[in-house]
């Protein structure tokens, strides 16, 4: 029987190919050996905030149901399993500047935060937009030529 070492071998980061993706090298017996490697993030959720995800996941079973943006974004968050200061930290905001989105009757979300927030969500920023903004969004490029940068 062969003696196996997996992980006998002295490990290399050989590049990096995006934000926690890594490629890994190694010389194994003289002979060239790659691995991939993805590092996984997993934010600590408090046991109460399960229980605020599961009410507001009870009040909307999917995001076509929801009117306001602040819902959106809460809702889109909690299917993600991220905390307020995960999607803030990528949108590249402060916690408490994020924490006001979520909060009903806001009326202006800056155009590269919400963009930040949709690739975050991975979703297209028309679904995060209510029909008003949504509305706003399509029809002001055909009458003006572009788009503003609020939302």
């Amino acid at each position: 029987m062969e003696n196996h070492e997996p992980f006998g071998a002295k490990w290399s980061m050989f590049c990096r190919l995006k934000v926690r993706s890594y490629v890994l090298a190694a010389n194994v017996a003289g002979t060239l050996k790659v691995a991939p490697l993805q590092i996984l993030k997993f934010p600590v959720v408090l046991p109460h905030k399960f229980l605020d995800a599961e009410k507001f996941n009870l009040r909307f079973s999917d995001a076509s149901e929801i009117t306001e943006i602040a819902d959106k974004l809460r809702w889109y968050r909690y299917q993600k399993g991220l905390r307020q200061r995960d999607a803030a930290d990528y949108a590249g905001i402060n916690r408490s500047t994020y924490i006001h989105y979520e909060e009903a009757g806001r009326d202006f979300y800056p155009k590269e935060h919400m963009e930040k927030l949709a690739e975050l969500f991975e979703v297209p920023l028309e679904n995060l937009l209510d029909d008003y903004k949504a509305a706003l969004w399509w029809l002001l490029p055909v009458v003006w030529g572009e788009r503003f940068s609020w939302i």
